[in-house]
């Protein structure tokens, strides 16, 4: 629980924060960033590194 709160608090708020910016970037740099999150929200969920993206989305709604 103390992860998902540290997720919350730093990589959302700055992906959040930083969204006019992102959405003004090179596709390149925007699949990176969100490459990254999705690797955190993998930690977070105790999920191995190739768990599929939609049902890593679709575990975190379900179980928030």
């Amino acid at each position: 629980n103390l992860i998902r709160t540290i997720y919350f608090a730093v990589a959302q708020s700055i992906s959040s924060y930083g969204i006019a910016i992102w959405s003004g970037t090179y596709e390149k740099h925007f699949t990176s960033l969100i490459t990254t999150l999705n690797s955190l929200l993998r930690l977070i969920l105790d999920k191995p590194k190739l768990y599929p993206t939609n049902l890593l989305f679709f575990f975190n709604l379900k179980y928030s």
